[in-house]
């Protein structure tokens, strides 16, 4: 009698509309804490089945002058289109109502955690060496260049090992 649950997810009103976005939140709350890789790399929120940015990846001719002397023109910039496309990473563990109400630990919560790290630990393993297939390309996949569009790559000088020196 000291607690009473009134809300469920059976039911729109009575709090079927807030469990997905407010679970949500917390995973995505929780991996931003977790991840290392949500450090370095921005999310973005599309509503498409890719992300599309544009971006000029050329410099433009410049040089120096003097008052008096004439100038010609100079090169111009080029835009070009990178596509990301957007993979979805799921889970989808499973708990009765009654576990969810009468349990000694807070079991939404608990799932919540546990999915938040797994989505950390799947997004991380992706970003470093994601095939692409169905999941996000890793930076590690892409041809090692200075070029645009390539990663650029430099060797640590030892083989399978980095070191201070080699940094």
């Amino acid at each position: 009698q000291l607690e009473q649950k009134a809300l469920s997810v059976g039911s729109d009103p009575d709090g079927g509309y807030l469990v997905t976005s407010a679970m949500s939140e917390y995973i995505a709350r929780t991996i931003k804490e977790v991840s290392p890789m949500r450090h370095l790399a921005r999310v973005e929120t599309v509503s498409t089945d890719s992300l599309e940015i544009v971006q000029d990846h050329e410099d433009f001719g410049a040089g120096w002058t003097t008052e008096t002397a004439s100038v010609s023109d100079t090169t111009t910039p080029q835009f070009g289109r990178v596509s990301i496309d957007v993979h979805e990473l799921y889970a989808q563990p499973k708990a009765t109502q009654k576990l969810i109400d009468d349990s000694a630990v807070n079991i939404e919560q608990w799932l919540s955690e546990k999915i938040a790290e797994i989505f950390s630990s799947l997004e991380n393993t992706a970003f470093i060496g994601g095939d692409g297939i169905g999941k996000p390309r890793g930076i590690l996949t892409y041809t090692a260049g200075t070029s645009w569009g390539e990663i650029e790559q430099i060797d640590s000088g030892t083989d399978g090992a980095v070191t201070a020196d080699s940094l």
